[in-house]
């Protein structure tokens, strides 16, 4: 393929790229969620949004841990969310 090829071909791939803009949340389970809600919001300043005795929320500008107990007590990072241009949930956040 030519260079005058290649262009048109790596624009329309990147036009079907989603651009993330930020991190939404990270989901991760943990030994002791109380222990982890206690780390993060005394060392960090992070804000506790939500607590059902089984699972919290923190969050930090525009991003949120949740931070959940894990039964085998290994912790691991179950999945991240990223949000992307253009999305409502972005427009939301910056309106509050």
């Amino acid at each position: 393929m030519s260079a005058a090829g290649a262009a048109p071909a790596a624009a329309a791939a990147d036009s079907q790229l989603l651009k993330a803009t930020y991190i939404n949340h990270v989901s991760y389970q943990v030994a002791d969620y109380a222990k982890t809600h206690d780390f993060y919001a005394n060392l960090f300043g992070m804000k506790v949004t939500e607590d059902d005795g089984k699972q919290c929320r923190l969050t930090f500008g525009y991003n949120i841990l949740i931070a959940r107990t894990r039964p085998s007590g290994t912790p691991k990072v179950d999945h991240i969310a990223y949000m992307q241009t253009g999305t409502r949930a972005k427009r939301k956040w910056k309106r509050n």
